[in-house]
């Protein structure tokens, strides 16, 4: 739900009216914490020092490759069909994605939301599609 900041309001709507959508939150982008060489490395080596700076933690998120792996190999992501909304009411949260994955509430489910990556596959995946680089 990119750029629910921008604008929370349609974000909301989005999520309330459009059925079978699709959401990765950003956490299942952390799991670059296995043994990359070469390319790859070289690929993260910027965004990791960006991270360990700012969230203290190992491993770089991979917005756009986990984007195209899921369109690739759904079968490397698990998750689950959850009512997500969009928070429009209170300061402090305006804006940010609530997602209700242990099903507390009776709102209806309008998301498959992705909660776990099978990070080996992600980067055998990953590592054999740059290798067709030229």
């Amino acid at each position: 739900m990119a750029g629910r900041k921008a604008d929370e309001h349609g974000a909301r709507k989005v999520a309330e009216h459009v059925r079978h959508h699709l959401v990765r939150p950003l956490e299942i982008h952390n799991i670059a914490d296995g043994n990359v060489d070469g390319a790859v490395a070289e690929l993260l080596r910027f965004s990791e020092r960006f991270d360990l700076a700012k969230y203290g933690g190992a491993g770089a998120p991979l917005h756009d490759p986990c984007v195209i792996a899921y369109l690739l190999e759904p079968g490397l992501f698990q998750g689950r069909t959850i009512n997500v909304t969009v928070e429009t009411m209170s300061e402090l949260t305006m804006g940010m994605t609530v997602a209700d994955y242990w099903r507390i509430t009776d709102r209806p489910h309008n998301v498959h939301y992705l909660r776990h990556a099978d990070a080996d596959g992600f980067f055998e995946l990953l590592t054999e599609r740059l290798g067709r680089l030229p």
